[in-house]
């Protein structure tokens, strides 16, 4: 996933555990009354059982499966990884809002390990959110607001 240029955010996550295959993965966004608003990635098998989800079900409760096409990709494993959010909604408008919250969810198989977690975001302080994760699964979660101006 390329840099957008412009103002966008950064999102940072890094997995801990390796099960017997790569964990099913979910990086979302909502608003602050846990309105869906975007996915910012989803693993290619969650992506495609739809009605039969049960490895990520906050993901997909969120999201119903809206515009998961454009980002649908092969399984990520453990280490780090880095999403880019340019801002734009699931309908293609631009959010303006200043809070919501980055959460997360993944699922190692076969020996179902399960986490999910959020990072609150206040765009009005535009610096770097962190979270240490609260278990191994997902030790760290950040984000930061970006801008070329």
């Amino acid at each position: 996933q390329k840099e957008p240029a412009g103002e966008h955010l950064t999102v940072e996550l890094t997995i801990g555990y390796r099960d017997q295959i790569a964990p099913q993965t979910a990086v979302w966004l909502e608003d602050e009354a846990g309105n869906y608003l975007a996915t910012l990635y989803i693993s290619g098998f969650a992506a495609c059982i739809k009605e039969k989800q049960v490895h990520l079900p906050g993901w997909a409760e969120s999201s119903q499966f809206q515009n998961i096409e454009l980002v649908t990709g092969a399984s990520i494993d453990c280490g780090k990884h880095t999403f880019y959010w340019d801002f734009t909604d699931v309908s293609g408008k631009k959010f303006n809002g200043k809070n919501f919250v980055l959460k997360t969810e993944i699922c190692h198989w076969p020996h179902v390990q399960y986490t999910q977690q959020a990072l609150p975001i206040d765009l009005s302080r535009k610096t770097r959110f962190h979270s240490k994760g609260d278990n191994y699964l997902l030790p760290q979660i950040s984000a930061s607001f970006m801008s070329d101006k």
